[in-house]
């Protein structure tokens, strides 16, 4: 591509530019997107406890990966063999000490994102994204739940749209990636329900 700087590849389609014409937002504008930390970070670390050294006078959380991210749900089943106290969780990042949207590597599972609402606000680890909700002037346009963010970006429109304007050149999702997905308003929700209900293509 002729003057290509770096930035992200991207393959536009009718369905793809239709559905940035119909949702007013992207995630990156509604949302801070944070990473969990990496393994090694994990693994060094003085607070964190290994299966079986748990100490019996702290209460201690498992810390999670991608695969207790299922698409709508967090499975709190233990299965790093990692464990933090859970007055310590926060030390490895804040965000951390509050419920918020969570979302998983791109392109597993024939293209599906994984987005589900951590209402527990566990520790986690890897390649999990978590989405802190901006206090911003713009946000007091944006009227839908985290809820209804986590249903949307599960979702037959998001699925589509990631196929189409990603492909499938890399099997990871990247932060720049998840900030350009449209997001709609509640209002804009319902038009595409309903075109989707009645069988409207938008690409037509």
């Amino acid at each position: 591509k002729k003057g290509w700087m770096g930035e992200v590849v991207l393959f536009s389609t009718p369905f793809s530019k239709r559905l940035e014409e119909l949702c007013s937002f992207s995630l990156g504008e509604v949302y801070e997107i944070k990473i969990s930390p990496r393994t090694p970070e994990i693994k060094y670390n003085s607070l964190v406890f290994h299966s079986g050294e748990e100490e019996s006078n702290l209460e201690v959380l498992p810390i999670l990966n991608g695969r207790n991210l299922k698409i709508g749900e967090v499975i709190y089943t233990p299965l790093t063999g990692y464990w933090i106290a859970k007055n310590n969780k926060v030390k490895l990042r804040k965000f951390f000490g509050k419920p918020h949207i969570v979302v998983g590597l791109g392109f597993r599972g024939e293209g599906r994102l994984a987005a589900a609402y951590d209402y527990k606000a566990y520790p986690w680890m890897g390649d999990v994204y978590h989405l802190i909700r901006k206090h911003t002037l713009i946000n007091t346009f944006f009227d839908l739940s985290d809820l209804e963010v986590v249903r949307f970006l599960n979702s037959s429109f998001i699925q589509k749209y990631i196929k189409d304007v990603f492909r499938d050149i890399t099997y990871h999702f990247s932060i720049t990636q998840l900030k350009l997905l449209p997001l709609p308003t509640r209002k804009e929700l319902e038009r595409l329900e309903v075109m989707e209900f009645y069988g409207e293509r938008l690409e037509g």
